[in-house]
């Protein structure tokens, strides 16, 4: 993603956010090897896709302001 990467622990932090989102469904949902890589590879693309829009977002010169963040 242009100079960009994902480094292990921004990907392993990710993951556990979105495992404890799920909480106990998790290991009903992913109680395979297969169904674990399938999370794995949907929690990865979900990093590059907020990589790639923040990228876009910055390379259109979209801004915020400090006051409408405190909003």
């Amino acid at each position: 993603m242009n100079d960009s990467e994902i480094d292990i622990r921004e990907f392993e932090q990710a993951y556990r956010m979105q495992q404890q989102r799920l909480g106990d469904n998790f290991d009903l949902l992913y109680s395979s090897e297969e169904m674990i890589q399938i999370f794995r590879s949907n929690v990865l693309q979900q990093l590059i896709n907020q990589r790639l829009s923040a990228q876009a977002i910055d390379n259109m010169g979209v801004r915020v302001s400090d006051e409408v963040l405190k909003k």
